[in-house]
């Protein structure tokens, strides 16, 4: 049977301290919030969460998982990402990419 665990959704907006937030703060909403000037994702951002998430899933599970990801240029290239303990990191080739957009 498989183990499933969630981890808090990853939001990306231009304001460092959002209207709709109320005044929490976003651990309080159980989110992951950061801003950025264009509030698209980038790589500072993503290695960010890249380690925080192998983080959980070293406090979580103790187990290692594969994150499939596409050749986004936010996503970095493999020789650039942070070291990881838990989490190996596999970017999917563009033939399988178009395969799983059918």
């Amino acid at each position: 049977m498989p183990i499933v665990q969630k981890k808090a959704n990853f939001f990306i907006g231009k304001s460092e301290n959002p209207d709709c937030f109320n005044g929490k703060i976003s651990s309080e909403l159980n989110i992951c919030y950061s801003s950025s000037p264009r509030a698209w994702m980038n790589f500072s951002l993503f290695s960010t969460w890249l380690k925080e998430f192998d983080i959980h899933v070293s406090k979580t599970s103790g187990r290692r998982v594969a994150l499939l990801l596409e050749n986004a240029s936010a996503h970095g290239k493999s020789e650039d990402l942070p070291d990881l303990l838990n989490v190996e990191v596999i970017y999917l080739q563009k033939i399988l990419l178009y395969f799983y957009n059918l």
